[in-house]
């Protein structure tokens, strides 16, 4: 709906511009061009709300009060304790885009293969849920060196 007015707002702009509707053509052009505008508008208000919903980019996260303080609480020996039994999470064991002989194969059976371009894609995806594995992973890590910093872990 949101390309058909659109084009009548292009087709209407190009005619306006060339002379050739007429007046009351014109204003009528002009209500319908306003309504377009108003559907895009729309139709980018929604897009950009369920964009805002999906977490593309990192964005900083801190801990909540409560499970700090309960962090609080813990000595140094279980602070270390559970750091080491998180490290492991954060491990990936999918090679990078240029390291893995699968994405190159995708590619060079993509060009006789359309297809095959999708296992780059899903490379990608993986790439995607492996971050989203691993960063909450490393942030909780990194919430726990800092307790520890404020204990003191570290001397002596």
């Amino acid at each position: 709906m949101a390309n058909t007015s659109i084009q009548r707002l292009l087709t209407g702009a190009a005619f306006c511009l060339a002379g050739v509707l007429p007046g009351a053509q014109a204003s009528e052009f002009n209500q319908q061009a306003s309504d377009a505008l108003d559907q895009v508008k729309a139709a980018l208000v929604s897009a950009k709300a369920a964009l805002d919903s999906v977490d593309i980019y990192r964005r900083p996260r801190f801990p909540a009060p409560e499970g700090l303080n309960k962090d609080r609480t813990l000595s140094c020996r279980e602070l270390e304790q559970e750091m080491v039994s998180l490290v492991p999470q954060t491990y990936s064991y999918k090679p990078g885009f240029f390291d893995d002989s699968l994405q190159g194969a995708a590619l060079w059976l993509g060009s006789e293969y359309k297809e095959a371009y999708w296992f780059v894609l899903y490379g990608l995806y993986f790439d995607y849920q492996e971050s989203r594995r691993i960063i909450p992973v490393g942030d909780r890590i990194e919430v726990l060196r800092r307790l520890k910093a404020e204990k003191r872990c570290f001397e002596g």
